[in-house]
């Protein structure tokens, strides 16, 4: 897991170096310096975003977590939530409707 962790840090800072790199041609320079205009902005959509996902995650560990496995830590309810946003996960609402009406 470490690993894994270690290697998408690596990654993340290796496109940055990229673009860093690139940024002498005009066309990956205005996209390096649309990013760098726009990353306070996106510095605080990303903290908002994490607080309300963390309120969700909160919610379903309440909520779900006796039943659906998915939601019983906070840990797994975010990634969980992840998914579902992003389209990934489709079994889990039946999980959630039977949890709910199991109540």
């Amino acid at each position: 897991n470490m690993y894994i962790s270690i290697n998408c840090i690596s990654t993340l800072f290796f496109v940055l170096r990229i673009l860093k790199i690139l940024d002498f041609q005009p066309r990956m320079a205005l996209i390096t310096s649309t990013l760098t205009e726009a990353g306070t902005d996106l510095m605080h959509f990303l903290i908002l975003f994490m607080l309300v996902l963390l309120a969700y995650a909160t919610m379903g560990c309440i909520l779900f977590g006796g039943q659906v496995v998915k939601f019983q830590t906070l840990g797994s309810s975010m990634v969980s939530l992840i998914f579902i946003l992003l389209g990934w996960d489709d079994l889990i609402f039946g999980e959630m409707t039977g949890a709910s009406n199991a109540q």
